[in-house]
């Protein structure tokens, strides 16, 4: 019987953490299953009933040829520094940059679309080419999955092949309301809500962007209109920032909810913007959500919108910087957004909570994970003696200068 590992080691919570944790819980009650985890690792704290072992750099773990072990794309490459043995490797691809190389500490404006490639023929080519062969492996061997359709543009973008293998963002059962009951129009004062980090990085530019579009909006028509941003992080100030110089619109920080809390502050409002998992939690709650995508720098005027229910492959966000078309194929302005909201809200949300519940409920990911899980066909050890692991040059830049 084959035995499954997860694997993701982080002491804070986000999309990532909860989506394994939501992996594992399921599992765990149809085969053997094991969390690798640093000492006070979030998903070892998170899940109960599952054995949990710590991650040692003196004392590699081994795992056998029955054993498969999950983990995210991005950690591929550090595997052999914990682990030895013959077992498989499931890749996930959970966010649209996972596997495009980037020099770390230099600056988001590499996730530009002309630096990107700029880098790709100079820098960091021979990165390019280390992950190109690796992802070849992982592909040839059923090895490796992306979560949507924007994780594949992005990949195609730069190795000119896809992946064409899916396992969904998913949330779990418990986070769908009822919405049985009809949905009143909106009132004189339409209310709005973002659920999701302020980062800092990709979040920040598409919320300053909306908050300008929607104030604009409110003016030219005259609408009450109040929006509240559940969330925080190290973007935080600077979207205060935004918004104070904003007018026509009341907009609220309101930091963090989580739980049955988020869930019924959610439900009072009119309208979600969000990316990621927050995009799936909102429509799950009955309330209509706009699917935003992501942006490293200013998201340009050309940019448009669209409903959550109207995304195609799963997806749940993808990159405005990698695109050249900036409107990513929507075409919906703020405009059309509010004027479909007020005269046809309760098919809206009807249509975004149907749409969760067909592409991003577990049982949807369940079926999908047990047949990866049985078609997996990697070998660990072989991919360390072809060199797959290869490490990017500043990784021993940085040990050397320890």
């Amino acid at each position: 019987m084959k035995k499954i590992y997860i694997y993701y080691p982080s002491e804070i919570t986000g999309g990532a953490e909860f989506l394994l944790k939501t992996v594992c819980d399921f599992i765990k009650n149809s085969m053997r299953t094991c969390i690798v985890d640093i000492k006070d690792g979030w998903l070892s704290n998170n899940v109960s009933d599952v054995a949990v072992i710590y991650v040692n750099e003196f004392q590699k773990i081994y795992l056998d040829e029955n054993s498969v072990l999950i983990t995210t794309a991005n950690l591929i490459r550090k595997l052999d520094l914990y682990f030895y043995g013959e077992f498989k490797i499931i890749a996930w691809m959970v966010q649209i940059n996972n596997l495009t190389p980037a020099v770390p500490k230099i600056g988001s404006f590499q996730y530009n679309r002309f630096f990107k490639f700029l880098f790709k023929n100079s820098i960091l080519n021979s990165e390019y080419k280390k992950i190109d062969k690796l992802t070849l492996y992982l592909d040839k061997s059923n090895s490796i999955y992306s979560m949507d359709e924007a994780c594949n543009e992005v990949f195609y973008r730069y190795f000119k092949r896809k992946i064409n293998r899916y396992l969904p963002v998913v949330i779990p059962e418990e986070k769908f309301l009822e919405i049985d009951k009809i949905m009143e129009k909106p009132s004189d004062i339409l209310k709005c809500v973002w659920v999701g980090r302020l980062d800092g990085e990709f979040k920040n530019p598409i919320l300053h962007h909306i908050l300008i579009e929607i104030s604009d909006y409110a003016k030219i028509n005259n609408k009450n209109i109040i929006f509240n941003v559940i969330g925080n992080g190290p973007g935080l100030k600077n979207a205060e920032n935004i918004a104070s110089s904003l007018e026509g619109i009341e907009i609220n920080f309101l930091g963090e909810r989580r739980g049955e809390e988020l869930r019924r502050f959610i439900c009072s409002h009119d309208m979600g913007f969000a990316m990621g998992t927050s995009a799936l939690e909102i429509s799950a709650c009955g309330t209509p959500v706009v699917l935003l995508d992501a942006s490293y720098g200013v998201v340009p005027k050309a940019y448009r919108y669209q409903w959550l229910y109207e995304s195609k492959g799963y997806c749940i966000g993808r990159s405005i910087d990698t695109s050249p078309d900036k409107t990513l194929g929507n075409t919906k302005t703020i405009e059309d957004i509010f004027s479909e909201l007020i005269i046809d809200g309760e098919k809206i949300r009807n249509l975004c909570y149907a749409h969760v519940r067909r592409y991003h409920s577990i049982d949807t990911l369940r079926e999908k994970i047990l047949i990866a899980i049985q078609q997996a066909n990697s070998n660990f050890q072989e991919m360390a003696s072809l060199n797959l692991f290869s490490k990017p040059y500043w990784y021993f830049i940085k040990r050397f200068i320890k």
